[in-house]
């Protein structure tokens, strides 16, 4: 009887480590999903919101970009946001992040679209060795996104920047802002450059 005690007791310990662990795991898993999704969900900032309303509703600017230097730790995610306001009727914008090479021969990651981080689509920019859509010598498209913006209204246009294959070092990023017009699209004004600096 004694024995047949111990038994019993062993088998419950047992049961007790093996239900104690599994929810230990269960609670990291957790807190990991909700670290990226806050992660995600604080894409923009009320700095940047500020700025962007600032520059495009104050001092009249068709576009807006917070930030021409953006600072990241390699693996962290940073966030690129473009403001948009248009002064023209009813129009589909298009927003295009191209990038160039630094140098061709050292094997610098470039920044590509996004099949490294499915969730957000062609709106991710990616720094990774994988192929991009060459859109001209050494120039690569690496995210676009379009919308239809009403009169006298804006849009804040946010693209994730994922640095988890990126190399340290300086990227340069051009924001190309068009608007479909009657001949398709027409650049809707110069072409912005955003400089990407990995830690």
């Amino acid at each position: 009887m004694n024995k047949k005690g111990i038994e019993v007791s062993m088998g419950f310990i047992v049961t007790m480590i093996i239900v104690i662990t599994a929810f230990g795991f269960g609670l990291v898993l957790i807190f990991k999903f909700a670290d990226q999704k806050d992660e995600l969900a604080g894409s923009i900032s009320e700095d940047s919101k500020r700025s962007i309303t600032q520059m495009l509703e104050v001092r009249g600017d068709r576009v807006a970009i917070p930030f021409q230097t953006i600072e990241v730790q390699k693996g962290k995610t940073a966030f690129l946001n473009i403001g948009v306001m248009n002064v023209l009727s009813d129009r589909d914008y298009k927003v295009s992040v191209s990038s160039k090479m630094i140098d061709q021969n050292n094997g610098r990651y470039i920044a590509t679209g996004g099949t490294a981080f499915k969730s957000c689509g062609t709106q991710c920019i990616v720094f990774t060795n994988a192929g991009a859509v060459k859109d001209g010598p050494d120039y690569y498209k690496i995210a676009e996104v379009k919308t239809t913006i009403k009169e006298k209204a804006s849009n804040v246009f946010t693209f994730p920047i994922v640095t988890k294959n990126a190399e340290k070092g300086t990227y340069n990023l051009e924001v190309d802002v068009s608007y479909d017009g009657e001949s398709g699209f027409t650049e809707y004004d110069v072409t912005h450059t955003v400089k990407v600096v990995v830690n």
